[in-house]
């Protein structure tokens, strides 16, 4: 009793609300055909279907937007393994375990930038 007293002072004005433990509503289940149809419309709000996209693989917006996504990623993957290069220098006497993990981080961003340049080509 103390619990829903103290949980129906605790409203936050910072977010607009507050929280319930009462359920909004109970739906009555028979069957379970109804508890199927249930299950079934909340994953339909859950998820609500997008129209397929349009774009064809061949044209020039298709193509630009492309190779802006390949140059970020390959911009992001040089960061990160001149970083990890960096990093597993620093920790290399003190931790060297460590540091295998890491050089091992950068072998991987090294084939992933072969991967995207074999993806040119």
């Amino acid at each position: 009793m103390n619990s829903q007293r103290s949980l129906n002072k605790l409203i936050n004005s910072d977010i607009g609300g507050g929280y319930s433990s009462q359920p909004v509503a109970t739906p009555e289940l028979t069957d379970d055909a109804s508890a199927d149809a249930l299950i079934e419309d909340a994953s339909a709000e859950l998820y609500p279907t997008l129209p397929p996209v349009t774009v064809k693989k061949h044209s020039p917006d298709f193509i630009s937007q492309r190779l802006k996504v390949r140059k970020i990623a390959e911009t992001r993957l040089l960061h990160l393994a001149d970083e990890l290069s960096k990093l597993a220098d620093e920790v290399r006497y003190h931790h060297p375990l460590m540091a295998e993990i890491l050089d091992e981080a950068w072998d991987a961003t090294e084939e992933a930038l072969a991967l995207m340049s074999d993806g040119d080509a």
